[in-house]
């Protein structure tokens, strides 16, 4: 672990894996070397090494909140990834869509709706379609300050 250590400090990322991966195959029970090793893949964006380096730290401890985040980011990171694939799939019937149809329902249960659906837009009122712009009296045109309103400020606002 102190060799693992000492490559950081030095900027060697691939002496710091290859001396990690020695001391965890060197104590069997130890999860820091692994936790580690998830961590530097986490951070290159290597997102596959990270979730099976995590998965290795929580066999040996799983309540490690460090690697249950770096698992439970790295999956959705590699999800969104997965849906971008899915997006360009031209069959909307075809494998990949109804296996991802599956996943949502699954979020649904899981996180509830809300959280997957984004929220309706409020609708602005709309002036009815019948009237037009021009013919609306100049205290309903939107900007637009009547000439006689009696404001004395009126004449300074912009049109």
């Amino acid at each position: 672990m102190a060799k693992a250590e000492a490559s950081i400090r030095a900027q060697d990322v691939a002496g710091a894996r290859e001396n990690f991966r020695k001391a965890g195959d060197a104590d069997s029970a130890a999860k820091e070397p692994w936790r580690r090793l998830a961590e530097l893949d986490f951070n290159a964006q290597e997102y596959g090494p990270a979730i099976m380096e995590a998965q290795e730290v929580l066999k040996r401890d799983p309540m490690d909140t460090t690697a249950q985040s770096i698992l439970t980011v790295s999956g959705l990171r590699v999800a969104l990834d997965a849906l971008g694939m899915i997006h360009r799939e031209t069959d909307p019937k075809g494998p990949a869509h109804l296996e991802a149809a599956k996943v949502a329902q699954r979020l649904r249960e899981t996180l509830g709706q809300d959280l997957l659906a984004p929220p309706k837009k409020k609708r602005k009122a709309k002036r009815p379609a019948s009237v037009p712009l021009e013919e609306l009296p100049p205290t309903a045109a939107p900007g637009v300050a009547p000439a006689t309103s009696g404001d004395p400020f009126s004449t300074l606002r912009v049109g």
